[in-house]
């Protein structure tokens, strides 16, 4: 599982499917991950992800739950409506992915610092940002640009937000027209500085009334361009000084809004709009004052013309509410009282208008979206607001009376009618519960009385034929009608489809109600009959899949699916699969299979559909049977249901619901449906294969099935017939029968899959950049499935793969799968001559480009090495660039470990004098990236070429490489391996103290800010301290650091994050490394005071004993292992020890501490006071609790331990640092899972000089063993001086032989009072 950690925000990358198969392995992943990384906020990357089931759902659940800032972002369409459907969408934060768009080749028709303008085509733009990365930030230029529309503003339409590469941008319609630049250019006359002169006089009083009058005068806007400038001028002035107390007085105010509300008889578009505009914002601004002032004479007003309407003013305040609530938060719900009423019987009056009936709908849908909030809050106000005079009881009754009105007409009005309805189920619950019961059948009534027209008119892409008596009632209602402001948004869908889309959305709101889905369980069969017509293939769709096969693919990541009448009825019926009966599941799973072999039999809907109209449903069932065309789209549908429930298909066939011979039956007949390939059933033929992946599950065991069906797709996907849609689905299939197969560690012997490789190439050449990954991730599965056939590609096709990488390398997923190819091949000798012979040339062109572009041209040694490689390797013709660096290194580090495992002595020799101008590069580059990944070979590089170094006399080079790296100029995160480089140098090449080098890195870890930077640079000075510790010591103490000793500048340092170090290596050698010092009782070590115990930004802390610290150290090390232990093999929740984790991690806690925090949990209180009476390591309960952490009044039988250190905290030592908190610098029950660090430790094996392999918990414990029978009054005196809980900690670990008295014994007083001298040797 792939994840990055920038800037505190950890992003982890999921793939595939999340069901009930993988969801517990990739929880136990997703926490592996959070444990050892620090992040104030997770996102989980759904960009790969095609399918979420329960089980996944869990997952995300319990991550929101554990963690506060938990983003689900780039998801696909289809993933989106699951997460919608299942509530995810309301508790917390759900971005979908966004579009690709390409601008490869594209003209520029504009550009500045902060965008480039591209032309898609004659109709469309893309403004691409360059420096804005914040989707927020441009969402809201978003808005702005469709406000300024709405104002009248000459503006291009915007449509949305899309992905440009890596950046964001903005698609907008073309504008017929020059560009602004241009006018002005060549007309600098035309360029007026009216806004500035304007601005003059904005302070002025009746300022505001003087424009509206200039605004409104028809003799002087006779030109409706500068009515809709002055307009826009008001409005942009109004809204920029409003709030400025004193600017537009009261009086003012009120004459803005008694001139407007005299102009609303206006029939004007514009003009009653901008009134809307103006009035509705200052309505919102001054709401509750506005009711008495326009609100309460709207109201009024409203009520007189429901007897004698006039449309034009019943128009212009309609809209004026509509701006009200568009502006105006929740407090407006208190008016819904005294404005509903009104509203409904203007809807009742306007019969024969349905474009203002349509305003008053969305009026009620926002009066009730605002009022949801008192659901169970304040009831008393829904039922003032709702139940006066039963009004929504009544209201009910004519909503639903609209429902089963004639299912031709008022397609709109009934979209509208179900969104209130559907507000009032999803977020009134409480108070609509009394209704529920009342809704079902008109909804089960209109679902399947639509159900033909909707198939006539978007499947079959028939016109909707109308009786005369119908066409009358249309011409006289007012049935067709321009849809303007009354929506208000751009994406909204109207007529049929937008009538369905509601729909479903309601059915599935309404069915999350208990009382509901209670009813209708019986009826679940029935209903999935009724709503399973809706998933048949639009007419538009399959126009478009055949213009684009790649569309086919990706219709799931298309963001207007998720808007799709078929996307929506799927996810409806996935929720009905989880309520409904097993029985009647498998009924209706069995009615979908025999429809796809046998087709409808029409008596069985005619059985369940018990409705009058019944007559309607008929032809469109038997156009299903009858039309060639439509029966494969029928069947097609099937498919598609069967494969978006192949979970419950499993729990069935699990449960032996569904038989083994009824699944083989199933499976035999896709297999024979994809036999047949033409371009007439592309899309049922496609849709098969896809359906047959998802059903891999039922034969998920059965070797047999599998590679039967693994021969049939292959065989489908290489047939000439078969166009790009069936290949790439097709490979797809295989993919996820290579996994299963992989992850049961079997392998299938098929004659297809060289074939399958070779077919998988050319579709490489057809793909675009969204499917481009398909046959790459089928290419790497096919390899590492069959071991036999995985160097097939290499030593066949390797150059088309190589330009694939070159091109895509930057590619999240293309890339890395791509590199992972490239690894598996370096291990056969074949397969990586011929890569090392397509390589290096690759190398000499990537580093030619970098010269070029950071010096200007390359050097002599460098074109000297050069044409000694051209002369000898192939050039092939692949398109190469710096930016591939990284990467490129990636693999030279694969390829120096295949040259030195098979003994390649030929191939090394290229290698190295690649490794060498890579060298050169790596001193000239101040990139992190390069840097980090050169360090990173760096380390492979001299421990497993060691003789070729010294041979080439390349040490000096290696040298200024690593001193390049120390340069405090370089961002540090570049040496994240350094500290393993330099350990290899001085194992392999050179084994003597280089003092400037070494002194150098005293200097950079005083320096590091980031704790794996400490880690790694510690790890130099904790081997010389285990092979040469005197040395060792005589070198630090004799440099200094910013006038600081440098053995005090280290050991400060490394004490303060030994707790932070990750990696069995990294911890076992430098905790062994402190043990080495402690053990010494060296006069050096006892004479340096270093940081105290618990140190933090905020806390003083006085300096203590080195000894005494790194005992603390040492102690605490040793708990936390103890307790890693305890979780590992009694699966202890580590919430559970967050109490024991406390006791050294705050100083202010010590006095509250009990016995009991470091007590084995398997021993009693009796067992407890036994071990103080056998007095292990007793201090004596009354001189136990008068010590104090850093005691001013302390006499030690050891001298050295009456030193008394300074008060200080950390700001000496950790300035700038990333670890500021002193709960950050403490031991961590979580580092349970970081004890294989693959990336940064794979290179110590090669470190073969200390014994590195133990289990640290033992060897602490051996060590204080052996360390007491030595010299007991030295350990119990530093004891002494430790903190409490360290104290009990060390109690508690039961190491230690019974003794009498250890206060009063003298154990080996001589050797712990006789310091070593600094010139012997210790060991």
């Amino acid at each position: 599982m792939r994840f990055i950690n920038e800037e505190k925000t950890t992003r982890i990358f999921l793939e595939g499917e999340i069901n009930s198969y993988n969801a517990e392995n990739i929880a136990k992943e997703i926490d592996d991950i959070l444990h050892k990384e620090t992040f104030n906020k997770l996102l989980l990357d759904f960009h790969n992800v095609s399918y979420i089931s329960s089980a996944g759902l869990r997952v995300v659940l319990r991550l929101k739950q554990q963690y506060k800032d938990v983003f689900i972002v780039e998801v696909s369409l289809n993933v989106y409506d699951i997460l919608s459907m299942t509530g995810f969408t309301n508790i917390m934060s759900v971005r979908k992915a966004l579009k690709e768009v390409y601008v490869s080749g594209a003209l520029i028709v504009g550009e500045g610092y902060y965008s480039t303008v591209y032309r898609l085509n004659d109709d469309t733009i893309v403004k691409v940002f360059n420096h804005v990365s914040d989707e927020e930030q441009i969402e809201r230029e978003l808005a702005l640009a469709k406000e300024a529309f709405m104002l009248g503003i000459p503006t291009a339409i915007s449509y949305d937000i899309v992905k440009v590469g890596d950046k964001l941008g903005v698609r907008f319609e073309m504008l017929d027209c020059q560009s602004l630049r241009t006018v002005v250019s060549e007309n600098p006359d035309k360029l007026k500085d009216g806004f500035k002169i304007l601005s003059n006089y904005e302070t002025q009083r009746n300022f505001y009334i003087n424009f509206l009058q200039i605004a409104f005068d028809q003799n002087l806007n006779k030109n409706k361009q500068r009515m809709k400038l002055s307009g826009c001028c008001f409005i942009c002035f109004l809204k920029k000084n409003y709030d400025i107390e004193g600017l537009i007085t009261d009086e003012e105010k009120l004459k803005i809004v008694s001139f407007l509300l005299d102009k609303i008889s206006t029939s004007d578009y514009y003009l009653k709009n901008f009134i809307a505009k103006v009035l509705g914002y200052i309505g919102a601004m001054e709401f509750p004052n506005c009711y008495e002032s326009f609100i309460k004479i709207l109201i009024n007003k409203l009520n007189s013309l429901v007897s004698s309407p006039d449309e034009n003013q019943i128009d212009t305040i309609l809209r004026i509410f509509l701006s009200v609530l568009k502006y105006c938060d929740d407090r407006c719900a208190i008016i819904t009282y005294e404005v509903l009423p009104v509203i409904i019987n203007i809807f009742k009056a306007s019969k024969n208008n349905q474009k203002n009936r349509e305003k008053c709908l969305i009026i009620i849908s926002m009066l009730l979206n605002k009022l949801s909030y008192a659901d169970g809050n304040d009831m008393d106000l829904l039922s003032k607001s709702l139940d006066t005079n039963a009004l929504m009881e009544n209201s009910i009754s004519l909503f639903t009376s609209i429902l089963v009105s004639n299912p031709k007409l008022l397609l709109d009005i009934k979209k509208w009618t179900i969104r209130i309805l559907d507000i009032l189920v999803r977020d009134m619950p409480i108070y609509s519960s009394k209704f529920f019961n009342l809704l079902i059948e008109p909804t089960w009534r209109l679902i399947v009385l639509e159900l033909n027209l909707y198939c006539n008119s978007i499947v079959f892409n028939k016109e909707i034929e109308y009786t005369e008596e119908e066409e009358i009632t249309m011409e006289e209602e007012n049935h067709i009608y321009e849809h303007g402001y009354e929506s208000d948004d751009d994406e909204e869908t109207n007529g049929m489809e937008g009538l369905i889309m509601e729909l479903i959305d309601f059915t599935v709101d309404l069915l999350k109600r208990n009382s509901v889905i209670e009813a209708l369980r019986p009826a679940l069969f029935t209903f999935l009959l009724c709503i399973k017509g809706y998933l048949l293939l639009p007419h538009n769709s399959i126009v478009l899949w055949k213009d684009n096969a790649n569309l086919y693919i990706s219709e799931e990541y298309d963001e207007e699916n998720i808007n799709s009448v078929r996307s929506k009825t799927l996810g409806l019926i996935r929720e009905i699969s989880k309520e409904i009966e097993d029985d009647a599941l498998m009924n209706f799973v069995t009615l979908l299979i025999d429809e796809l072999m046998k087709g409808i039999n029409i008596d069985s809907y005619k059985e369940v559909i018990k409705l009058d109209d019944y007559n309607l449903v008929t032809p469109y069932l038997e156009k299903l049977n009858k039309d060639k065309v439509y029966v494969k789209m029928r069947q097609e549908s099937n498919l598609l249901i069967l494969g978006s429930i192949s979970d419950d298909l499993f729990r069935l066939k699990e449960s032996q619901i569904l038989s083994q011979k009824e699944t083989e039956n199933l499976i035999n007949f896709l297999l024979d449906l994809i036999k047949n390939v033409n371009s007439e059933n592309s899309i049922l033929v496609g849709r098969t294969i896809w359906c047959l992946s998802k059903l891999l599950c039922l034969v998920r065991n059965n070797i047999d099935y599998l590679t039967k069906i693994f021969d049939s797709v292959s065989h489908t996907m290489i047939n000439k017939h078969a166009d790009l849609s069936i290949q790439l689905v097709s490979a797809q299939c295989i993919s996820i029968i290579c996994q299963r197969l992989i992850s049961q560690k079997k392998e299938i012997n098929s004659k297809y899959i060289t074939k399958d490789y070779d077919a998988l190439i050319e579709i490489l050449g057809k793909v675009n950049e969204d499917t481009r990954f398909i046959p790459i991730e089928n290419l790497l599965y096919l390899t590492k499935l069959s071991k036999e056939n995985s160097l097939y590609i290499p030593l066949h096709h390797l150059t088309p793969v190589l330009k694939i990488y070159s091109e895509n390398f930057n590619d999240t997923y293309v890339g890395p799968k791509i590199l992972e190819l490239i690894k598996i091949w370096c291990e056969d000798k074949k397969s990586a001559h011929c890569l090392i012979d397509k390589f290096i040339p690759i190398a000499i062109k990537v580093f030619e480009d970098f010269y070029k572009k950071n010096i200007g041209k390359t050097d002599e040694v460098f074109e000297e090495v050069k044409n000694t490689v051209m002369t000898e390797h192939s050039n092939p013709d692949i398109k190469t660039s710096s930016d591939m660096l990284p990467n490129l290194i990636d693999i030279i580090n694969m390829l120096i470990k295949y040259c030195n495992e098979n003994k390649d002595e030929n191939n090394l020799m290229w290698i190295t004098l690649i490794v060498k101008s890579l060298c050169d590069i790596l001193l000239l580059s101040n990139d992190v990236t390069i840097l980090q990944h050169g360090c990173s070979l760096l380390r492979f590089y001299i421990a497993l070429c060691k003789d070729i170094i010294i041979k080439q006399n390349q040490v000096p080079l290696l040298l200024k490489v690593i001193d390049h790296y120390l340069d405090m100029s370089l961002y540090e995160n570049s040496m994240l391996y350094l500290g393993n480089v330099i350990c290899q140098f001085f194992f392999h090449i050179e084994s003597k103290i280089i003092p400037n080098l070494l002194e150098n890195i005293v200097k950079r870890i005083y320096k590091a800010k980031m704790p794996s930077i400490v880690q790694s640079l510690i790890l130099v000075y904790s081997r010389f301290i285990v092979k040469y510790p005197i040395d060792t010591l005589n070198f630090l103490i004799s440099i200094q650091v910013e006038n600081r000793v440098g053995l005090k500048v280290l050991i400060d340092k490394w004490l303060l994050h030994q707790p932070l170090f990750r990696g069995k290596y990294f911890k076992n050698i430098s905790i062994k490394a402190l043990s080495v010092l402690y053990s010494m009782k060296n006069s050096i070590v006892e004479s340096l005071m270093v940081i105290g115990y618990n140190p933090s930004h905020s806390q003083a802390s006085v300096e203590v004993n080195a000894p005494c610290k790194i005992l603390s150290v040492l102690i605490r090390c040793l708990n936390n292992e103890i307790m890693q232990e305890k979780i590992k093999n009694k699966k202890t929740n580590y919430d559970d020890l967050d109490d024991d984790n406390d006791n050294y991690n705050d100083d202010d806690d010590d006095e509250k501490l009990n016995e009991e925090d470091f007590k084995d949990e398997d021993d009693d209180n009796d067992d407890k006071d036994k071990k103080d009476d056998d007095g292990k390591i007793d201090i004596g309960d009354e001189e136990f609790n008068n010590i104090q952490e850093e005691p001013k009044d302390f006499s030690s039988k050891l001298s050295f331990l009456n030193n008394q250190g300074k008060t200080g905290g950390l700001n000496n030592v950790e300035q700038g640092s990333e670890i500021y908190l002193t709960e950050m610098l403490g031991f961590d029950y979580n580092d349970i899972d970081s004890e294989e660090e693959e990336n940064v430790e794979d290179d110590l094996v090669y470190l073969t000089d200390i014994d590195s392999d133990f289990v640290l918990k033992d060897y602490l414990i051996d060590f204080f063993t052996k360390f007491y029978k030595t010299d007991e009054l030295y350990l119990t005196e530093c004891l002494k001086l430790l903190p409490k809980g360290d104290q009990k900690m060390f109690k508690g670990f039961d190491i230690l032989p019974t003794n009498n008295n250890v206060v009063g014994s003298s154990g080996n007083s001589t050797g712990s009072i006789n310091n070593s001298d600094t010139t012997s040797k210790t060991t």
